[in-house]
């Protein structure tokens, strides 16, 4: 994947993984998130990595069981 692929790939991810609202959204969420971070990481996506973060904070603002927030 090039680079310019991965910028748009970032901001796709982001509005896929609006933070969810309940705890069972988190399996959805959850995987997705992960690759995220790691596209980012291995591509040096500064901005992907953000998003990353924005949405894993979304994730710890919402109602998740004590599991699921130690896995976030």
């Amino acid at each position: 994947m090039r680079r310019t692929g991965s910028a748009v790939l970032a901001f796709g991810m982001v509005a896929m993984l609006a933070a969810p609202a309940t705890a069972a959204e988190f399996a959805e969420v959850w995987p997705g998130l992960v690759e995220q971070i790691e596209r980012a990481y291995v591509l040096g996506d500064a901005a992907g990595m953000r998003a990353a973060r924005d949405t894993l904070k979304g994730l710890l603002d919402s109602e998740l069981t004590d599991d699921q927030r130690s896995i976030a």
